[in-house]
């Protein structure tokens, strides 16, 4: 096995070729794997009905998010990267779902505190809403202010046409 700095020292063709390897796994593979675990773990969530906790409702929670998220990154991968939206349209959506997925997991964190040093779990009244409001309300309300307030936030594409995807 050759070692990156041989490849890099073997010229501008094989720099990048390993570039190019980095990028597609950065740019695919990962996605890839993380679309489909977030699709396993929602479609496992609802035939499982019988192990439905507290804990997994987060989870279930943040998946939803996710699946919207890295299915458009994967998407942008393709020769049909703009599935008809502008580049600020998908721009929005990805900073929303990048949100909304962070703040369920951050709710998964203080769920399971609160069970362990608390011995309390649940959230209850006003406060079960709040959240919800929170996970869902402020990531949508966050996005769309910054892009009023800075209406160039999300460019308009910044790659050309050849640059984009690798379908």
């Amino acid at each position: 096995v050759k070692s990156s700095t041989h490849i890099m020292t073997q010229g501008p063709s094989h720099l990048r070729a390993l570039c190019a390897s980095l990028q597609f796994n950065v740019m695919v593979v990962c996605p890839a794997l993380s679309f489909w675990g977030s699709c396993y773990m929602l479609i496992q969530y609802w035939l499982d009905q019988d192990s439905w906790t507290l804990l997994r409702k987060r989870v279930m929670f943040a998946n939803m998010p996710m699946c919207i998220f890295f299915g458009l990154v994967l998407a942008g991968q393709t020769s049909h990267h703009k599935l008809g939206m502008g580049c600020p349209t998908r721009a929005w959506i990805l900073q929303v779902t990048y949100l909304m997925m962070n703040l369920w997991h951050t709710m998964t964190i203080i769920t399971a505190y609160r069970f362990i040093n608390l011995g309390r779990g649940r959230f209850t009244g006003c406060s079960r809403f709040a959240i919800h409001v929170v996970c869902w309300g402020f990531p949508i309300l966050s996005t769309t202010i910054m892009y009023m307030l800075h209406n160039d936030v999300f460019h308009e594409d910044i790659f050309q046409e050849a640059d984009m995807g690798f379908g």
